[in-house]
C-alpha cells in the first residue's frame, strides 16, 4: 500500500505531461506557420535569387582574363606544293580592366535595391501571416469561451425546464409552459452544436497554415482584454518607419535615381586597359621572335548620336518627381489607416465596458425572473426571455473582447510590426 501512492502519482504525471507539452502558444503557432507556409517559402527563394543577381552585378569591378587559341589551314598551299605556309597557329592571353565606367555603380545599386525590395516583400508576407494566425488564435479562444457560456446556458435552460415540469406535475403550471421551456432547452443544445462546428472549422484553417493537425485543447491561452502601450503620434511614426509600402516606395525611388545616373553616364567616356601576350607562327611552338606583349589603353567617348540621351535624362527627372508624389500619398494613407484602426480599438474598448455593464444587469434580471417563476409570481415567457438576454449578454461580452484583440492585431499590422512586444 505504501508503494501504491507514488506509482499512482507517477502514472498521473505521465498522463498529464503530454497535455502541457503539446499545448501551443501564440508565438509557437506563428513560428510553425513561418516554416511551412508555401507562399512565404516561395518568396524566401525569390529573395535568394535576387541576392545572387546582386552578387553577379559586382563582376564589372573585377579584371577580365581571356585566353584564345587558333589554327588556320590554307587550302591553296595544299594545292601548290611550292608554298610552305600550309598551317598557321596562334595563341593569346589577355588581361583587361575597366578604369572608368559611370554605369558600373548605379547598375550594381539597382540590383541591390531590387534585392532589398524582395526582402521587404518577404517581411510583408511574414507579417500578414502572423496577423492571420493571431486572428485565428483569438477567434478559437473566443469560440471556446462562447462554448463554455452556451454549456452554462444549457444548464440554466435545463433548470428552467425541470422547474416547469415539476410545477406542472403538482398542477400549478400548464403543459404549454413545459413545451416553451423544452423549446428553449433544445435551442440551447443547437447553439452548442453550431459553436462546436465553428471551432472545428477554425482549427482546420489553423492546421492548414501550420501543416499539422491540432485540437482545441492544444491551444494554450485565455481570452483577455488588450491594451495599446503607445500614443497615436508614436504609432504613426513607427508605421512610417516600418510599413512595407513606404519602404518599397523609397527603395523604388532610389532605384529610379540610379537609373538616372545610368542615363547620365551616356555623356561620359569609358576607359579600359588591356595587357596582352600573343604568339603566332606556322609551327605549333613558335620561336621567341614570334612573341608579342602589348599594353593597350582604350578610351571611348560618344560625342553625339542624336538628342535621345537629353530627352531620356529629362524623363528620369519626371519619374523621380512622380515617385516622390507617390510616396507622399503612401504616407497620407498610412497615417489615415493608423488613425482609423486606433479608433476601432477605442470603440471596441468602450463596447467592452458597455457589454460588461449589460451582462451584470442581465444576470440580475435572470436570477430575479427565475425566483419569481419559482414562487409563482412570474410567468415562463419572462423567464425564458431573461434567460435569452443573459445568454446573449455573456456572448456579447466575449465578442467585445474578441473584437478588441482583433483590432489590436490589425493595428499592429497597420504599424508594420508583428507584436508590440518587439518594440520593448
Amino acid at each position: 500500500m505504501s508503494n501504491f501512492k507514488p506509482k499512482l502519482f507517477l502514472s498521473l504525471l505521465i498522463i498529464l505531461i503530454p497535455i502541457y507539452v503539446n499545448a501551443y502558444t501564440l508565438n509557437e503557432l506563428i513560428s510553425l506557420a513561418n516554416k511551412s507556409y508555401p507562399v512565404l517559402q516561395e518568396q524566401k527563394l525569390s529573395v535568394g535569387a535576387e541576392k545572387e543577381r546582386y552578387k553577379a552585378s559586382l563582376d564589372p569591378y573585377y579584371p577580365t582574363l581571356d585566353f584564345s587559341l587558333g589554327y588556320t589551314n590554307y587550302l591553296h598551299s595544299r594545292l601548290n606544293r611550292e608554298l610552305d605556309d600550309k598551317n598557321f597557329y596562334s595563341g593569346a592571353l589577355s588581361l583587361g580592366y575597366t578604369l572608368f565606367n559611370e554605369k558600373r555603380a548605379p547598375a550594381k545599386n539597382i540590383k541591390k535595391y531590387t534585392f532589398m525590395i524582395q526582402e521587404n516583400i518577404y517581411k510583408g508576407i511574414e507579417k500578414d501571416l502572423a496577423k492571420t494566425i493571431k486572428d485565428l488564435y483569438f477567434k478559437i479562444l473566443a469560440e471556446r469561451k462562447i462554448l463554455e457560456s452556451r454549456l452554462d446556458t444549457l444548464s440554466s435552460a435545463k433548470r428552467s425546464l425541470d422547474l416547469a415540469t415539476a410545477k406542472k406535475d403538482v398542477g400549478i403550471a400548464r403543459l404549454s409552459e413545459v413545451y416553451q421551456a423544452t423549446v428553449r432547452y433544445e435551442n440551447a443544445k443547437l447553439n452548442i452544436i453550431v459553436t462546436q462546428n465553428m471551432i472545428k472549422k477554425l482549427l482546420y484553417e489553423l492546421s492548414s497554415l501550420i501543416d499539422r493537425d491540432i485540437n482545441e485543447n492544444e491551444i494554450e491561452g485565455e481570452l483577455t482584454t488588450a491594451s495599446i502601450p503607445l500614443s497615436q503620434e508614436n504609432l504613426e511614426q513607427i508605421a512610417l518607419e516600418r510599413r512595407e509600402e513606404i519602404i518599397k516606395e523609397k527603395l523604388a525611388l532610389k532605384s529610379i535615381e540610379e537609373e538616372r545616373k545610368i542615363v547620365k553616364s551616356e555623356f561620359y567616356p569609358t576607359a579600359q586597359t588591356y595587357l596582352t601576350y600573343k604568339r603566332s607562327d606556322g609551327s605549333f611552338i613558335p620561336p621567341p621572335s614570334k612573341e608579342e606583349t602589348r599594353l593597350d589603353l582604350v578610351l571611348n567617348w560618344n560625342i553625339f548620336s542624336g538628342l535621345g540621351k537629353f530627352h531620356n535624362l529629362k524623363a528620369s527627372d519626371f519619374d523621380i518627381s512622380a515617385k516622390k508624389r507617390r510616396i507622399e500619398e503612401v504616407v497620407r494613407n498610412i497615417r489615415l489607416e493608423v488613425k482609423k484602426v486606433l479608433a476601432d480599438f477605442d470603440t471596441a474598448t468602450e463596447q467592452i465596458k458597455a457589454s460588461e455593464a449589460l451582462l451584470r444587469s442581465a444576470k440580475q434580471n435572470f436570477e430575479q425572473a427565475f425566483e419569481e417563476y419559482r414562487i409563482g409570481k412570474g410567468d415562463i415567457l419572462s423567464l425564458i426571455q431573461s434567460e435569452i438576454d443573459f445568454a446573449n449578454a455573456k456572448e456579447d461580452f466575449i465578442r467585445a473582447i474578441l473584437n478588441q484583440n482583433l483590432a489590436k492585431n490589425l493595428l499592429e499590422r497597420a504599424v508594420g510590426i508583428i507584436s508590440f512586444e518587439e518594440l520593448k
